[in-house]
């Protein structure tokens, strides 16, 4: 009995080893497979971080390539903008030489040929000889107001509503008190501080030369109001006088008119002409800042 109880104990013995090195066995497998599965997670992760990497340069090539290819486009924008600036001041040049040619050109040759008349007639006529020399003075005087404004308008301080009505304010007294016409100005103060490009600044003030002139000559007006108003990208000008008005439809083929609505079409504005007999003269003039 002591035998086969001893035999019983050996064999449960070898039969807990048994099962003590199965359990050894099964936390080997166990831990190996942890440890694949580190690798594994490892490799996971280098692999993201790689495609991170590489996504990050995707966005840094990319993203530099978007900003040269935008400093490619502003370049070739200044490039255009730098184009289109010079052929717009070769216009105004080509412009301003046009009006010195005609303007200056032919109230010189008038002068010359009034001049040459007077010469000739001084002992014969003298009465049409003053006449003929108060015309060159009248004239020599139009041709250096003309090239005063044109000077004027030329300089880049003077790109601001304030100087061009400083302007008009020098050439309305000049022209309006000694005929005792009272002028009354109207503008708004955020008109004053608007720019006005260098063709704009001298079409108007021309416009307002040849409106001005109009008065003085034809009115017979006490009073002359002008009013500069702003709204939104556009400039109001308005002329008013109390003067004997005229029939509009009589007097549009007059070389005054025609100017003014050729300066106004180059401004690409519009203006329209408010009069009627014995109700004096009102002129709109509306045009777009540049």
């Amino acid at each position: 009995q002591l035998l086969s109880q001893k035999k019983v104990l050996q064999e449960l013995e070898i039969k807990q080893q048994t099962e003590a090195l199965e359990k050894n066995n099964l936390l080997l497998q166990t831990q190996q497979q942890q440890l694949n599965l580190n690798e594994k997670e490892k490799l996971l992760q280098k692999n993201q971080i790689s495609k991170q990497k590489q996504l990050r340069n995707i966005i840094i090539i990319t993203s530099l390539g978007l900003i040269a290819f935008a400093c490619v486009l502003f370049n070739r924008f200044k490039l255009k903008k730098k184009i289109q600036q010079q052929e717009e001041l070769l216009k105004v040049r080509d412009k301003i030489a046009k009006d010195l040619h005609d303007d200056v050109g032919s109230t010189l040759s008038s002068i010359k040929i009034l001049s040459e008349i007077s010469y000739k007639n001084i002992e014969k006529d003298k009465v049409k000889s003053a006449a003929l020399l108060q015309k060159i003075v009248v004239q020599s005087e139009q041709m250096q107001q003309g090239i005063s404004d044109i000077v004027w308008a030329v300089k880049p301080d003077n790109d601001k509503i304030e100087n061009l009505l400083a302007k008009l304010k020098e050439y309305t007294n000049h022209i309006l008190d000694p005929k005792g016409i009272a002028i009354e100005f109207n503008i708004a103060n955020d008109a004053l501080w608007k720019n006005v490009a260098m063709p704009q600044r001298k079409n108007i003030l021309l416009i307002c030369r040849e409106a001005i002139n109009n008065i003085a000559k034809y009115a017979e007006c006490s009073k002359v109001m002008i009013a500069i108003n702003a709204l939104q990208n556009n400039i109001y000008l308005t002329i008013n006088d109390n003067g004997k008005g005229f029939d509009n439809t009589k007097t549009l083929s007059g070389n005054g008119l025609k100017n003014m609505h050729s300066r106004i079409l180059d401004l690409n504005g519009n203006f329209t002409i408010i009069t009627e007999p014995n109700k004096g003269t009102e002129l709109k003039i509306k045009f777009p800042l540049v």
